[in-house]
């Protein structure tokens, strides 16, 4: 039974009066705050049962007209008063009760307890009070003081109404270089840009919250801009409605970021550009990339050669467009093969466009490979007209009426036509080794060898005569020269 209501009931008459005063009881005791009602001679009128649990009194004892200092009395006994003498307190409760005017106090008691009072005052001096025990709130408040000030992230309260900081830790001072004075001054909006604050205002209108999916561009006290991901929670601070946040700077982060992502621009830039066609395979042959090169080459559809495809999806998909022709089931089976063996391997094949291709495949450690493809086609013509001319050139070497002496830099002969037999008496392979020097006749050596050095500075060629010695009759011949005639020197001499 509640303090005061069981003497209330008694003094009750009729039925309907004392079932409204229990029902009053019922409600009373329901609630989870203490409740007290003292009249101007400061004596009990009603108070609730969670008043009595609140500070451990003895439900027996707190009745009807019992005292404030007989009250104060019992819970000295009990422990549950606040931390301050009887007198003093009683002193502070009669400075309260004397006032006409709402009051709201929160008390530490000497159990550890800490309880939020609200007393409100009758008209004939008496008074209504509140008492709240917010003991596990204010633990609670400790630990998030502490780790809110101990976090190493930058964290700090913004009031939801005037967006001023209404707390901010040690890190953000740290990290942002504003004093506490500074930031208590300034609003979340001072950590902006100018240009960047209509969007950020647009955001809090919205009503949006940040879980770090969004960066955000902040400044720092010397104009420094970073790049932050801010996570945020909304809850209630000193009764008002708040935003706690915690930004994660990641400036380094995303400079890294972006000089990946130009470096992959650069690198895709450069892969599309290659010659040669460029495909990537995973262990599962599974394709990883392949440059625009290759998809040109093969005619082939983007949206079937990307990431993923897998090598035979793609050798059919190739067969289709007209860029391979023979077994795909048998051309991939080889393909792995090879992979799995580990050594590189070179293929040429020709397209029934009649294009050939040379392609180069690079197994890795992991069992993905890396395959070139250079279209040849070009190159191979060329090689057949360059063996179609040699062919001819010899030829023509062979069958030459005119005598040409191929030498090196040192005049040294590599080879010399057949016809010297007829004009000089020597076999070509007489004179092959020997110097060219050794053939021309003394009094023309001089003028012959300023007329080789001068071709070789690429004079024009001209026509002059130069004596040869003739082996068999040991005679002086005339023989008209061209000044290229000795200039031809080999291949591996102009490298």
């Amino acid at each position: 039974m509640l303090g005061g209501i069981g003497d209330l009931v008694s003094a009750l008459s009729g039925q309907d009066a004392r079932r409204g005063v229990l029902r009053l009881d019922t409600a009373l005791n329901n609630i989870s705050q203490g409740l007290c009602f003292f009249d101007g001679e400061q004596r009990l009128i009603i108070c609730n049962r969670r008043y009595i649990e609140m500070y451990d009194l003895p439900p027996e004892r707190v009745r009807f007209g019992i005292t404030l200092r007989e009250i104060v009395e019992l819970r000295y006994a009990a422990g549950s008063c606040p931390k301050m003498s009887a007198n003093e307190y009683v002193a502070w409760r009669d400075n309260v009760a004397q006032s006409d005017q709402p009051h709201t106090s929160t008390v530490e008691l000497q159990n550890g307890r800490t309880i939020t009072i609200h007393h409100r005052p009758m008209p004939d001096g008496g008074w209504v009070a509140t008492h709240e025990d917010i003991t596990e709130f204010k633990r609670r408040e400790k630990s998030f003081k502490l780790l809110f000030d101990s976090n190493p992230v930058p964290m700090w309260l913004m009031d939801l109404e005037t967006f001023t900081f209404t707390a901010v830790n040690a890190a953000a001072i740290a990290h942002y270089g504003y004093t506490r004075d500074e930031l208590a001054e300034m609003t979340v909006f001072d950590l902006r840009f100018p240009e960047d604050r209509n969007d950020f205002a647009t955001y809090l209108r919205h009503g949006e919250t940040s879980e770090g999916l969004r960066i955000w561009r902040h400044r720092k006290a010397d104009g420094t801009p970073i790049f932050v991901s801010v996570y945020t929670a909304e809850l209630e601070y000193a009764g008002r409605k708040s935003r706690l946040c915690a930004a994660i700077d990641v400036t380094e982060q995303r400079r890294a970021e972006q000089l990946l992502l130009m470096q992959k621009t650069q690198m895709d830039t450069a892969v599309n550009n290659m010659l040669h066609g460029l495909v990537l395979f995973d262990a599962q042959a599974r394709l990883i990339v392949c440059n625009s090169r290759y998809i040109e080459m093969y005619r082939l559809s983007p949206q079937i050669a990307r990431p993923g495809c897998t090598l035979h999806e793609l050798v059919y998909h190739r067969r289709d467009q007209g860029g391979f022709r023979g077994d795909p089931e048998q051309y991939c089976r080889e393909i792995l093969d090879k992979v799995r063996s580990g050594e590189t391997w070179e293929l040429m094949f020709q397209l029934p466009d009649g294009r050939t291709i040379q392609v180069v495949n690079r197994p890795m450690s992991d069992g993905s490979w890396v395959a070139t493809h250079e279209d040849i086609t070009e190159r191979r013509r060329a090689q057949e007209r360059i063996a179609q001319e040699a062919d001819q050139h010899r030829r023509l070497f062979e069958t030459s009426l005119d005598l040409i002496l191929v030498t090196d830099r040192q005049g040294k002969i590599l080879r010399v036509s057949p016809i010297s037999t007829a004009i000089l008496g020597y076999a070509p392979d007489e004179m092959v080794g020997r110097s060219a020097a050794e053939f021309v006749f003394p009094d023309d050596l001089e003028a012959t060898r300023t007329e080789m050095q001068a071709a070789r500075r690429g004079h024009h060629m001209r026509n002059f005569e130069t004596r040869y010695i003739h082996k068999a009759r040991m005679v002086r011949c005339l023989v008209g020269t061209r000044a290229n005639a000795l200039l031809h020197w080999s291949r591996r001499d102009r490298a």
